[in-house]
C-alpha cells in the first residue's frame, strides 16, 4: 500500500532526518550509553550522521516530488569512515590523516553544494544546508592550517631540558638551578611541567629544582600501562635515577600527582626529605566518591579527551590556546599556548584519560603503608575546593596528619590551581619545607 505523499515537504524531511541524526549521535556519544575510548564516540557520531544522510535519501525518493538520491554518497562515506576507525583506530595520529582529511573534507562539501543547487529547490538550503556547510568549511581550513603551523613549529624545538631513556622510552625532565635538597615537581591530572613556570623560576635561585613530564604526558613518550600512581612513582625513580639526579628530594604534587609523590615517598623513604602536596586529591575522597558519580566523572574523562581532540585537530587549541585551558594571563602567551598544544595532542588526552582510569587503583597500598614519620610536610587547600567540594577539607586534614610535623594551609581566593592564582604560596612552602629538612638525608621515618 503505498503511503500519501509529502511532496511539497522535502525540506522537512532534511530537516527532521538531520536533528534527528544529530540527537541520536549526541545521544549515544554522550548519553547513558557514552563511549569509552575517543574512537568509540566518534564512530557513534559518524553512524549516526550516516544514518542521517542515508535516510534523507530514502525518504526524499520515496516520498517526495524532490529525490536528494545524492544525499547517499555522504552516507557512505561516514559509514565507511567509522568502519576504517574501528579496524585501525590509530588512523587518528598518521602523520598523513593531517594533511588529507581538510582537502577531503572541502571537496566533499563543494560537491554537496553543487548537488543541493541542482536537485533541492526548497529554503531549507539556505538556512540549514548553506550554514552547516559554512561551519564545516571553516573546520576544514583550520585543520589544513593546524597540520601547516605543525610543521612549521613543530613542539619539540620549543622543549627546555632533555629527554631522558627510562626503559625503551624517553622522559622529558627540566632541571634549573642548584643546591640540595633538589625540589621535584609534579603536574597534577592533564598537566606537564610547563605547568611549573610560574615556581620554577624563583626556587631555583636558591635550589635545583626539577619538573617533568610523565610517560605520555609533554614532551615525553607514553609509558606502559597501568598508569597508577604505583607505575608512574617507579618511572619518576627511573628517571631521576637515569638523569644523575641524586637524592635527597623535596617532592612537590599538585592534585592527582599528590599520590604520585606519596608512593614515591612509600618505596624509597631514605631519598624523601620534605613534601608540599598542592590541593591534592587523597583516597579519603575517593572512599567516599559513589558508584554513580564515580560513573559519571569517568565518562566526562572521555569526553574531554575526545573534545580536546577536535580542539587539536581543527586549530582551536593553537589559535585560541592562551584561555582555552584556563591558564593565567600571568604566563606569557607562548607558554600558554604551548600548553594547551601538548594537553590536546593525541599522547597527551589520552594519557590524562588513562591516568584518569586508574587514580584508585593505588589507594590500598597508599593506606597500608607507613606514615612519613617527622618530614617536614606541608599541605596548601584551594578555597574553593575546601568550601564546595564533599569530603575535600578532611582529605587535606587527613594528608596533613600524614606527618608529626605534618602543616594544613588553606589558601583564601584560589582555585584548585594555586601554583597558578598564588605561586608565591607554593614558593614559600617548598621554601619552608627545605628549611626544615633534616641535613644529609632523610631521617623521619
Amino acid at each position: 500500500m503505498r503511503l500519501p505523499s509529502i511532496r511539497h515537504h522535502v525540506g522537512f524531511v532534511i530537516f527532521a532526518c538531520l536533528t534527528t541524526g544529530l540527537a541520536l549521535g549526541l545521544g549515544l556519544a554522550f548519553g547513558q550509553f557514552a563511549g569509552t575510548s575517543e574512537v568509540a564516540i566518534s564512530v557513534y557520531l559518524l553512524l549516526a550522521f550516516s544514518v542521517a544522510w542515508a535516510a534523507v535519501a530514502i525518504i526524499s525518493t520515496r516520498f517526495t516530488d524532490q529525490p536528494q538520491r545524492w544525499a547517499a554518497v555522504p552516507a557512505l562515506l561516514l559509514a565507511l569512515l567509522a568502519a576504517i576507525l574501528l579496524v585501525w583506530p590509530g588512523i587518528y595520529t598518521e602523520p598523513f590523516i593531517g594533511w588529507l582529511w581538510p582537502i577531503a573534507l572541502l571537496a566533499l562539501l563543494a560537491w554537496m553544494v553543487v548537488q543541493s543547487r541542482t536537485y533541492l529547490h526548497s529554503p531549507v538550503r539556505a538556512w540549514l544546508l548553506y550554514p552547516a556547510v559554512g561551519v564545516l568549511s571553516l573546520v576544514a581550513l583550520g585543520g589544513a592550517c593546524e597540520t601547516v603551523q605543525e610543521s612549521l613549529n613543530p613542539l619539540a624545538d620549543q622543549m627546555p631540558g632533555e629527554r631522558i631513556d627510562v626503559g625503551g622510552y624517553q622522559m622529558h625532565l627540566y632541571c634549573s638551578g642548584s643546591g640540595s635538597p633538589t625540589v621535584v615537581l609534579d603536574a597534577g591530572l592533564g598537566g606537564a611541567s610547563l605547568d611549573w613556570s610560574l615556581v620554577q623560576p624563583s626556587l631555583a635561585e636558591t635550589s635545583q629544582v626539577c619538573s617533568y613530564d610523565r610517560a605520555g604526558m609533554g614532551w615525553s613518550d607514553p609509558g606502559p600501562q597501568p598508569r597508577s600512581p604505583e607505575q608512574l612513582a617507579k618511572e619518576l625513580h627511573v628517571l631521576l635515577t637515569n638523569a644523575g639526579i641524586s637524592p635527597p628530594y623535596v617532592l612537590v604534587g599538585h592534585s592527582l600527582a599528590g599520590k604520585n609523590v606519596r608512593m614515591f615517598a612509600q618505596e624509597h623513604p631514605d631519598e624523601v626529605v620534605g613534601m608540599v602536596l598542592v590541593d591534592a586529591r587523597s583516597e579519603y575522597v575517593d572512599d567516599r566518591t559513589s558508584d554513580t558519580k564515580e560513573r559519571i566523572e569517568r565518562r566526562a574523562a572521555h569526553l574531554q579527551a575526545w573534545a580536546y581532540g577536535v580542539a587539536d585537530r581543527i586549530g582551536i587549541a593553537r589559535f585560541a590556546g592562551a584561555s582555552l585551558l584556563g591558564t593565567p594571563p600571568s604566563m606569557p602567551g607562548e607558554t600558554r599556548r604551548t600548553i594547551a598544544l601538548l594537553t590536546t595532542a593525541s599522547p597527551g588526552r589520552n594519557t590524562a584519560a588513562d591516568e584518569f582510569m586508574e587514580r584508585s587503583t593505588s589507594d590500598e597500598k597508599l593506606r597500608a603503608g607507613p606514615l612519613l614519620g617527622n618530614r617536614p610536610l606541608i599541605v596548601l587547600a584551594a578555597s574553593e575546593n575546601w568550601e564546595g567540594l564533599a569530603y575535600w577539607s578532611e582529605g587535606q586534614q587527613a594528608q596533613a596528619a600524614l606527618s608529626s610535623a605534618g602543616r594544613l594551609i588553606v589558601v583564601e581566593d584560589s582555585s584548585h590551581y594555586i601554583h597558578w592564582d598564588h605561586p608565591d604560596e607554593v614558593i614559600d612552602a617548598v621554601q619552608a619545607v627545605i628549611t626544615m629538612a633534616p641535613r644529609g638525608g632523610a631521617d623521619g621515618r
